[in-house]
């Protein structure tokens, strides 16, 4: 999405591939579409392809306001998770995927993985014949096994992001850096989120309109930017708190965010 282009820049993320990959996705996988295709989605989120069918959105997830990693997540109607921590990564996950079971890949496969500069393309080919599609099997290349991203590290001995999941769920919670829609299918997180009710009140409530205004009006902007991205928004709702946030903030970069998402998103009448 070219809106999203300026921001990416900013955010010194990789445009160019970036760029490379919105027009190659489909020839790898014909379930997937340039993110253009798409059914809105939440400010946190910059979309880089979408499964139409399963109504899935891949792309970078970045909070605002907070000291959290962006990272890269793939994003369901009821849950979420991080399935990559880099391009390098989910550049390599993707073809990985593609790969079906022919002794040799498509010829898109081979040109996409040449044009994003990927060199260990026999491997990640080695590794589907012998592994099958099991994504784990991706912890055999060194871009993913000195850095796994949440959905395949086994637990904090080798995980070193911060996306919310069970391990360290506490203690994002206690800081309040944890949004609503990365715990759609978290058990018990209510429960966990109760005893800390002052730092996390947007997990708890049934209006997230109520405590975005509640937390933008004692100028908790984090709160006002998590409460933003929790469940229970129309669209419509969501593009209007998102530019009163952004006079609130005064900050050109993430009037870049604002500019790009209200382009994107404040004309459909859909929600999340």
């Amino acid at each position: 999405m070219k809106s999203y282009n300026q921001l990416m820049v900013s955010l010194g993320l990789p445009l160019a591939t970036i760029q490379v990959l919105g027009r190659e996705i489909h020839r790898i996988n014909s379930g997937l579409y340039d993110a253009s295709y798409h059914w809105g989605f939440p400010p946190a989120l910059m979309p880089l392809y979408c499964d139409c069918d399963l109504f899935v959105y891949t792309g970078y997830w970045k909070h605002w306001f907070s000291s959290r990693d962006v990272t890269i997540v793939e994003m369901a109607p009821e849950e979420m998770e991080e399935v990559a921590r880099s391009f390098e990564q989910l550049s390599r996950r993707l073809l990985f995927e593609s790969l079906g079971n022919s002794r040799q890949p498509k010829e898109a496969t081979v040109k996409l993985a040449s044009s994003l500069s990927i060199t260990d393309l026999q491997m990640i080919i080695a590794l589907r014949r012998e592994k099958g599609i099991d994504p784990k099997a991706l912890l055999n290349l060194p871009v993913f096994s000195r850095d796994p991203p949440a959905s395949l590290a086994t637990g904090p001995e080798n995980y070193k992001g911060e996306f919310p999941v069970h391990w360290n769920l506490e203690e994002l919670l206690a800081r309040g850096d944890v949004a609503g829609l990365e715990v759609l299918g978290v058990e018990h997180v209510k429960r966990k989120a109760r005893s800390l009710r002052d730092r996390v009140p947007w997990l708890l409530s049934s209006s997230p309109q109520g405590t975005f205004r509640a937390c933008l009006k004692k100028d908790d902007i984090h709160g006002a930017w998590m409460s933003l991205n929790s469940p229970g928004w129309s669209l419509l709702q969501a593009a209007n708190a998102l530019r009163e946030l952004g006079d609130a903030v005064n900050d050109p970069q993430f009037q870049c965010l604002v500019d790009a998402w209200t382009h994107e998103n404040s004309h459909r009448d859909n929600g999340y």
